[in-house]
């Protein structure tokens, strides 16, 4: 019987050395990881934990991790500082996504776009969410930042699809 590769290996090939079918998982990461953090946005809105961490991109002024403050409750802390960390995750998957279209043979244009805007969006919502942070939640900010959100399901979305089209024109 054959051994299995070690998976680490097999996510490596995944990205290194894509098909169409790994390509295609990579991109429902993406949707799983994006549908996600939209959740935990969600969250942070709901539960008004937009300013657990008053600082950006620190939690607080000394402090990278929510620390104990008298002026801000734990659990709104950690709601925000888990939306942040789950950021990094994403653009994590965004960037790999965007590697493997960009390997991919033969090499689709389309996905390489579709593939490219995952990671440029997740890095414009950090931004954005830096920016609603320093300026106290200012409805303006608080609506791009929430605009951001589909717009990048969207991409992630048609990208999961696109791929699993075949190279024909659409």
């Amino acid at each position: 019987m054959a051994e299995r590769p070690n998976p680490l290996i097999r996510a490596r090939d995944a990205v290194w050395h894509p098909t169409a079918r790994s390509l295609r998982l990579l991109a429902l990461l993406g949707v799983i990881g994006n549908a996600a953090i939209v959740a935990t946005g969600g969250a942070v809105r709901v539960t008004k934990s937009g300013l657990g961490c008053p600082e950006w991109p620190r939690c607080t002024g000394d402090s990278l991790v929510p620390t104990r403050s008298p002026e801000h409750p734990a659990l709104n802390m950690s709601i925000e500082f888990g939306n942040r960390m789950l950021t990094f995750v994403v653009l994590a998957v965004g960037v790999l996504v965007f590697v493997a279209a960009l390997r991919l043979r033969p090499r689709r244009k389309d996905l390489v776009r579709w593939a490219l805007a995952q990671p440029m969006s997740v890095f414009a919502q950090a931004v954005v969410g830096g920016i609603v942070v320093l300026t106290k939640l200012h409805p303006a900010s608080v609506a791009l930042h929430f605009l951001i959100s589909p717009a990048l399901l969207i991409f992630c979305v048609a990208l999961w699809v696109r791929a699993g089209e075949g190279d024909a024109p659409p």
